[in-house]
């Protein structure tokens, strides 16, 4: 088994759920259908998912100073990898 598959990868969201005009959420920066289907995806889809919020929270902080996503993106260390499977 390879080491991706081996991991547990801790559910993203950050409990400030507010979606915009394409459904992604301001907080975990997730698709809806991301958000509703993360109990349902293995270990690689998971860490797939993360990259992408992970590149929506900088595009969106870049196109908005001083938002929640800039907030995020200075003060986490971004450990998606970890215990929780929520």
């Amino acid at each position: 088994m390879n080491e991706a598959a081996q991991m547990t990868v801790a559910n993203p969201c950050v409990r400030h759920c507010c979606l915009n005009e394409q459904d992604i959420c301001l907080g975990c920066f997730r698709s809806l259908s991301e958000i509703t289907g993360w109990t349902r995806m293995d270990t690689v889809q998971r860490l797939r998912i993360l990259d992408l919020s992970r590149h929506r929270r900088q595009l969106h902080a870049k196109n908005h100073p001083g938002s929640l996503a800039m907030y995020l993106l200075n003060s986490s260390n971004d450990s998606e990898v970890g215990r929780s499977n929520k």
